[in-house]
């Protein structure tokens, strides 16, 4: 049995969500050895909007325009605001205006369209984005053009007025602690059946706040074998995506290995 306790504080290289530890000896595992992680603490300091994010795509009329937010994050009526200063600016005036506000009694967030001519405002689904000329947006690669529709979720629509029920300013609802060196066996699943998935993270936390969690009681997960001075580890969203942890916060748990002797 070997206990690491480890955090991406000590790291050699990389960030707080993509990060090598040097474990200062060699590391052999056995094909089919076990491990588990437990007393991890995170801390959440995750943006709203963030690299993976930041496009709107809409259509007024014929007119397809892209509005890029500003990476940060933000409470519900900071949202409404960016959202509304944003799409107001990739919005030409000619075609009309919108208006965001955050309802606090009931939590929904709408965004108003006014223009002259009878028009209508709608966002574009990923679908829809996909199908653009590449040469329209050369700066944003249309196979992964990284929408904010997720953060807004569902929400109604008469073409003139937009009301989101609710929107989310928790980044994230699970994070997943993945290794390319621990993983990697057929026992792990992962989100898109990847096999670097070690842990599911549930995040409870509000931004600011440290989140607690471990594996299941007596759950241990087999891994390949191998031999090596250092661990890699990255925080990951359901996409497969890096969290971004420029605002701050760490990682760190213990990390025990079932040799079978």
């Amino acid at each position: 049995m070997k206990l690491y306790f480890l955090s991406s504080r000590r790291r050699i290289s990389g960030t707080a969500s993509n990060f090598m530890i040097d474990l200062r000896e060699t590391l052999s595992i056995a094909d089919g050895c076990k491990f588990r992680i437990d007393q991890l603490r995170l801390g959440i300091a995750f943006m709203l909007v963030n690299e993976n994010n930041r496009n709107i795509f809409f259509r007024v009329g014929d007119y397809v325009g892209r509005a890029v937010l500003k990476i940060g994050q933000h409470s519900s009526e900071q949202l409404a605001t960016t959202l509304q200063f944003c799409i107001g600016q990739a919005l030409p005036q000619n075609l009309g205006r919108v208006q965001v506000s955050y309802n606090s009694v009931s939590a929904h967030t709408t965004l108003a369209f006014t223009s002259s001519p009878n028009l209508q405002f709608q966002l574009l689904a990923l679908a829809d984005v996909a199908r653009l000329p590449a040469a329209s947006w050369p700066e944003v690669s249309l196979a992964d053009p990284k929408l904010f529709n997720d953060v807004l979720g569902s929400y109604t629509s008469d073409g003139r007025t937009l009301v989101f029920r609710f929107v989310s300013c928790q980044p994230f609802d699970v994070i997943y602690l993945c290794s390319s060196k621990l993983g990697g066996s057929s026992y792990i699943h992962g989100p898109r059946f990847s096999s670097d998935t070690l842990m599911k993270i549930v995040v409870r936390g509000s931004f600011g706040e440290v989140q607690e969690a471990e594996m299941p009681y007596n759950v241990w997960v087999g891994c390949k074998g191998l031999s090596t001075n250092e661990l890699d580890f990255q925080l990951k969203d359901h996409d497969g995506h890096l969290i971004d942890m420029s605002l701050g916060g760490d990682v760190s748990f213990l990390l025990t290995i079932d040799e079978g002797s």
